[in-house]
């Protein structure tokens, strides 16, 4: 990857804990990495994260009688 390399991460609360900032801020110090700074809870740039959505709007506006009636719904959509 190279010395040093840039690490992105998103910063979402979920994914981060204070024992793992602490060990990239130390590899950061020791020159072995630069972290990219990035906004808390970013735009999810993943194709896969629009179509979650779109389908999770779809599914709140459906009035579903059955399970089975939501999921074929769905997959028309």
């Amino acid at each position: 990857m190279g010395n040093p390399f840039v690490f992105q991460q998103d910063n979402d609360p979920k994914h981060s804990s204070k024992l793992y900032k602490g060990l990239l801020e130390d590899k950061e110090h020791l020159g072995i990495l630069k972290i990219m700074t990035w906004p808390p809870q970013s735009p999810d740039l993943s194709p896969i994260e629009h179509l979650w959505d779109f389908l999770d709007i779809k599914a709140k506006a459906f009035q579903s009688t059955s399970a089975t009636h939501l999921w074929q719904y769905l997959q028309d959509a």
